[in-house]
């Protein structure tokens, strides 16, 4: 039997059934901003003012464009690598998927949703492809700077230094880690880009306007992401791991302690047999984030870091801290060797304005 066009009355009762919200629907609460408004009378999505949604779409959308096997041909350390013909077809062809990265970098709002409740549990999915989207981002700019395509180069750069920004958000020092070193790529690819080409008075301006976004009063968010382990971690001890119950059942410290590599037989002891020993190594942990942090803000920040270590490592904040607290000293140098590389860059753009 031949199929039958459905007719115009079939159509238009299907679309009004569509359309007709029920009265569960009614009672929903609509899932936008309605401080954003409308486009075209069509309300706008809150979570189109995430960027964290926006890269996991993109991600999904564009399998071929983060294939690791191709981009892993990506060497930006050196001054003459360029895509190969493989890599700079793919580029080419998700010309648009750049255009919405380009896009996300834009956006203030970048929340991956990191489940602190998890404590060290708490996973980072999202930081090995955001930083393989901004060596994707540093790629395409040394495509386009071959073919001419100065400010479209430029603006790569600028969006990945936007990007290393978003990266520091999470609020964890291994996010601040991962933001310096893609800012400090995206310096070093603005260093290439304008020793050799000429970009536009627009293009330099979008690039000192990124700059200053990465560094602003708390570069890589250092600061914030340490006071941010401090409140997480700490809390998250102190839910895990009552001092009463560690005294009733010395596994659970012991199983803690195996997990985090601590040995076990020095301290596991003192805490089941004293509750009141592991409420004090938590203070003590919780006053070892703060000497380190006020370090940080010192005069002389090496100096006073390294006096903070040296205390730390005499047992000044007991037992917990030598274990647990971050070693940041390296950390600060590469914060510090990216703020200085970025400065110089956008002094050299200054001069272009």
């Amino acid at each position: 039997m031949p199929a039958t066009r459905p007719t115009a009355a079939v159509l238009v009762a299907t679309m009004v059934t569509i359309a007709a919200p029920s009265a569960l629907a009614q009672d929903r609460p609509l899932r936008y901003d309605t401080e954003a408004g409308t486009v075209n009378g069509i309300p706008v999505s809150q979570g189109r003012f995430n960027a964290a949604l926006r890269y996991y779409a993109e991600w999904s959308i564009s399998p071929a464009l983060f294939d690791r096997e191709l981009t892993g041909e990506i060497d930006l350390n050196d001054d003459a690598w360029q895509p190969g013909n493989d890599l700079s077809a793919v580029l080419a062809s998700h010309d648009d998927a750049m255009s919405r990265l380009i896009e996300a970098t834009r956006l203030d709002r970048c929340d991956f949703g990191v489940t602190y409740e998890q404590g060290v549990h708490a996973l980072l999915p999202h930081l090995g492809t955001l930083r393989a989207t901004a060596r994707l981002l540093l790629a395409d700019s040394r495509r386009l700077r071959a073919e001419g395509e100065f400010d479209a180069a430029a603006a790569r750069i600028a969006a990945a230094l936007r990007l290393a920004r978003q990266s520091t958000g999470d609020g964890v020092l291994i996010s601040s880690l991962v933001g310096t070193a893609v800012a400090s790529a995206a310096s070093a690819e603005g260093h290439r880009l304008i020793a050799q080409t000429p970009i536009s008075r627009r293009a330099a301006a979008e690039m000192i306007e990124a700059i200053d976004t990465v560094l602003g009063e708390d570069p890589a968010r250092m600061r914030a992401s340490l006071a941010s382990e401090q409140t997480v971690f700490v809390a998250w001890l102190r839910a895990e791991f009552d001092p009463h119950a560690i005294a009733a059942d010395p596994d659970l410290i012991r199983s803690y302690l195996r997990e985090i590599g601590w040995p076990e037989d020095t301290y596991q002891g003192q805490f089941s047999e004293n509750p009141e020993a592991w409420k004090l190594a938590l203070a003590q942990l919780d006053l070892a984030y703060d000497e380190q942090r006020r370090a940080l803000d010192g005069r002389d920040p090496s100096v006073e870091l390294r006096a903070f270590n040296q205390k730390l490592e005499l047992g000044e904040y007991g037992p917990l801290a030598p274990i647990l607290m971050p070693a940041i000293a390296k950390a600060v140098r590469s914060v510090e060797q990216m703020e200085t590389t970025t400065l110089e860059l956008r002094d050299a753009l200054v001069l272009m304005l």
